[in-house]
């Protein structure tokens, strides 16, 4: 059976307290890696010499795979970087991995997917995962808030997939992977849009967690990667990706939320402006026009995904006046289309 949940979770201030018993419950010889800041200064705040990881590349993930052949254990200490490439190297080396997040600027924490190199790879989820929120609520905020972007915008992409399915173009929907990417982004609605309160800290990190899950449920990232995340890899590929992908992840969903009439637009909205997140193209430095060239590459960036984007396909004069009807005059309503 293909896991889809760590088997140890420890969510909570302090929860490093618990680090060594969950790491060594996990393996005996583990190998420690980290960043080279913060995360290399926790780590020998705890008496622990990592060996220490400044990019997510495949060079970084063989030498740490290289590093672990006398181990039985790989934890990753650290932010997104950090965590991919110690799922990567675990994956190669086919040992278990422990995820300990110094932020939480995505779903990465303990998803099956791995970026190496700018491209996706399917991994194990992590054996562990250990998230002290002590820890997260000293980084960086704009980081954190990134987070909250990405796993706001599953509102869109669980609308997208259960679409797909209705009008049968998707044949692998699982409406439970579907429930629990959604369920995570509403809960983090449902809590006091300020990441120094601790029930928010913790809802960001258990939806940043169901997200993962999900996607290890679907076999694929479809319940967590929609519309909006096709406009953001065009964001990149287009502009070498103006904001932080959990910032163009959010700008893009209140687009794409317009277009679906998505029931739940408006409140991810409010939560979005009052948490700082942008919610209009030029918070990113992008004019209208430049938004539609977005839009209009986002389908080539993965065509084989189904989208609200596809069903309507939108372009040219039409495609300009429904981004300044969803940015202005659209900015808290739907619209049927």
């Amino acid at each position: 059976m293909v896991r889809v949940w760590p088997d140890a979770v420890e969510v909570g201030y302090g929860a490093l307290r618990r680090l060594r018993d969950i790491v060594y419950s996990v393996g005996e010889s583990p190998l420690f890696i980290s960043g080279p800041g913060k995360s290399r200064e926790i780590c020998e705040s705890l008496g622990i010499r990592p060996l220490v990881v400044d990019e997510s590349t495949s060079k970084a993930a063989e030498g740490v795979a290289a590093a672990a052949l006398s181990c039985d254990s790989i934890v990753a200490i650290g932010g997104g970087k950090v965590i991919d490439v110690g799922k990567m190297s675990a994956e190669r080396a086919g040992l278990p991995m422990v995820s300990v997040p110094t932020v939480l600027s995505g779903d990465g924490i303990a998803s099956p997917i791995a970026v190496i190199d700018g491209t996706s790879h399917k991994v194990s989820v992590p054996r562990a995962l250990v998230c002290d929120l002590e820890i997260i609520s000293g980084a960086p905020k704009r980081h954190n808030t990134a987070g909250a972007g990405d796993l706001l915008s599953n509102i869109s992409s669980s609308w997208d997939w259960r679409r797909a399915h209705e009008l049968g173009r998707d044949k692998d929907f699982n409406g439970l992977a579907a429930a629990m990417s959604e369920t995570g982004a509403l809960a983090l609605v449902s809590e006091e849009p300020d990441l120094r309160c601790s029930d928010t800290l913790r809802a960001l990190c258990q939806g940043l967690l169901l997200s993962g899950a999900a996607m290890a449920l679907a076999g694929s990232s479809k319940p967590s990667s929609g519309s909006e995340h096709k406009i953001s890899h065009a964001m990149d590929r287009l502009f070498r990706g103006p904001g932080l992908h959990g910032e163009q992840t959010a700008l893009a969903a209140v687009f794409t939320t317009y277009l679906q009439s998505n029931s739940h637009r408006e409140s991810m909205i409010s939560f979005m402006r009052k948490l700082g997140l942008p919610t209009k193209p030029a918070d990113l430095g992008l004019s209208f026009a430049n938004f539609a060239r977005c839009v209009a590459e986002a389908p080539s960036t993965r065509p084989d995904r189904f989208t609200i984007l596809e069903e309507v396909a939108p372009a040219g004069e039409r495609l300009l006046g429904l981004i300044e009807e969803a940015f202005t005059h659209g900015s808290l309503a739907g619209q049927s289309l």
